[in-house]
């Protein structure tokens, strides 16, 4: 409340007089309402909702890769010998394995496989937004040879199937697939055959013929009931026919399949994120202040009692 201090004594003439001082800290009700408004204007972050949840891409995952699959058979009919593949691996569950190839037939063919070879295959989320399907297959140093005969050799193969989805779909590529130092013969000491990419050569080298494809893609789009995209990779194939001979009067035919890697991803689905809650501002409580009429007009004076006077 407004107040004054008051003062009291005597004139010249005996005389009570008084001074009056109001308090001069008293502060208008508007300023007052002007700082609420202002307290009111910047408030106070209390907090932030949960940003957006990242939307995770799902999918079907599906691979696989071998070094070698085949047969050898007998032209009497008397034995069809499954070729032993030394390593395979699959999606989803991936991983690795690595054994080198060594075959000989168990009869009187000779027929002789020799190579190292090693697969892998990677399925994985390698972003919030990106599923990726990854197998290959590698050999080195292959070589099939009948009795003292070696028609076929080769440096290295790496069959590679890759697919990536993202929220736009599915791609699958064979990049990376290589087929190196490739050496076909059709009799000792001559030059190597020329294949072409993707192509095939069919050779004559007694007591063998037969024909050799490097490269074949074959891309899909669908895996079962799971539509997407996918693709199989083969690096050679060797289709042999071998020729009855004294030493081997039996004769028979051999397939190969080498270097074989596949990919799929399929069934994709984008869950919708949650949406971003926005900041929220809470006002910052402030007293009302109590409404109070004009100050009074009148002075409040303290009297002091008056002092008499010593004659």
């Amino acid at each position: 409340m407004p107040c004054a201090v008051g003062i009291a004594g005597q004139g010249p003439g005996g005389e009570v007089v008084s001074v009056t001082n109001h308090d001069s800290r008293r502060r208008p009700a508007a300023f007052l309402l002007a700082i609420a408004a202002f307290l009111l204007s910047i408030g106070v972050l209390v907090g932030q909702g949960p940003s957006t949840a990242e939307a995770q891409i799902q999918g079907t995952i599906k691979g696989s890769a071998q070094t070698l699959s085949g047969s050898l058979t007998l032209n009497n009919g008397s034995a069809t010998i499954a070729i032993p593949n030394p390593n395979s691996v699959s999606l989803p569950a991936g991983g690795s394995a690595s054994e080198g190839i060594d075959f000989t037939d168990p009869g009187s063919l000779t027929v002789r496989i020799t190579g190292s070879a090693s697969v892998q295959c990677d399925g994985m989320a390698s972003a919030p937004l990106v599923l990726d399907a990854n197998c290959t297959s590698t050999i080195t140093n292959f070589a099939v040879s009948f009795q003292s005969i070696t028609p076929i050799t080769i440096g290295r193969i790496v069959a590679k199937s890759s697919t990536v989805a993202t929220a736009a779909g599915p791609v699958s590529t064979s990049a990376g697939t290589t087929v190196e130092n490739i050496c076909v013969k059709e009799a000792q000491g001559s030059p190597c055959l020329a294949i072409p990419s993707g192509g095939s050569v069919s050779f004559n080298y007694p007591p063998t013929s037969g024909t050799v494809s490097l490269q074949t893609e074959t891309p899909r789009t669908s895996d079962g009931s799971s539509s997407g995209s996918g693709m199989r990779v083969t690096g050679v194939r060797i289709s042999l026919t071998l020729i009855p001979t004294l030493n081997t009067p039996t004769g028979g035919s051999l397939s190969l399949t080498l270097g074989v890697a596949d990919s799929f991803i399929g069934s994709l689905a984008t869950p919708t994120p949650r949406p971003t809650s926005t900041p929220s501002i809470t006002p910052t409580p402030t007293r009302t202040p109590t409404p109070s009429g004009p100050p009074d007009p009148r002075p409040h004076k303290a009297v002091l009692p008056a002092l008499a006077r010593d004659e």
